[in-house]
């Protein structure tokens, strides 16, 4: 079997060191694979492939993965044969969901403060990601805690919008909470 073939778009995902995201390169890594047609070499083999195909898109997926990995990380996973097989070496290693991660995950969400001159959408960004690193250790944020914990890591020059967001509401969404941060954002480089 050939390998899958892409049109001629590129994909740059930051090799993984054991120092940088996980959950990030984890997704990345993940978006490359199905761009490039091996997204099922992460999961069982698909009845009607024949074992010659299964196993070369294996081959792709694994290698694809391995060439994503510094190589110190990389020295401590070369025996495994297999995407699967290295894909859960690399969860057991570097996804660690034990209750030390998840307090300290979940402190990092409740102590994160905006500090005076960030910019809002970077600060969101960094917000996500807490949210997401614990959602991957089965830690769900409910959607009206999002909303409520992001307004809470926000700076006192955001008090007053938080009071209006608030006001009047049995309960609001992070969308709604987001969407309306960033459009006063708007609002306020447009008036300057």
């Amino acid at each position: 079997m050939a390998p899958p073939k892409v049109t001629s778009a590129k994909y740059e995902v930051e090799k993984f060191t054991g120092h940088n995201n996980f959950t990030l390169w984890q997704v990345q890594m993940q978006d490359v694979l199905v761009s490039q047609g091996l997204g099922a070499a992460l999961k069982t083999q698909p009845s009607g492939m024949s074992e010659e195909d299964w196993e070369d898109i294996c081959a792709w997926a694994l290698g694809l993965i391995r060439l994503h990995l510094a190589s110190d990380v990389l020295l401590q996973v070369l025996t495994e044969d297999s995407p699967t097989k290295l894909w859960d070496r690399l969860k057991q290693m570097y996804q660690k969901k034990f209750l030390s991660t998840r307090l300290y995950t979940t402190l990092k969400l409740m102590t994160l403060h905006m500090t005076e001159g960030t910019k809002l959408a970077d600060h969101i960004d960094a917000f996500n990601l807490i949210v997401s690193e614990l959602a991957t250790l089965d830690e769900k944020v409910e959607d009206e805690k999002k909303a409520l914990f992001l307004l809470t890591s926000l700076p006192k020059s955001y008090e007053h919008l938080t009071q209006t967001i608030l006001y009047g509401k049995d309960q609001i969404t992070y969308d709604e909470t987001v969407s309306t941060l960033l459009a006063d954002e708007t609002r306020k480089k447009m008036q300057m």
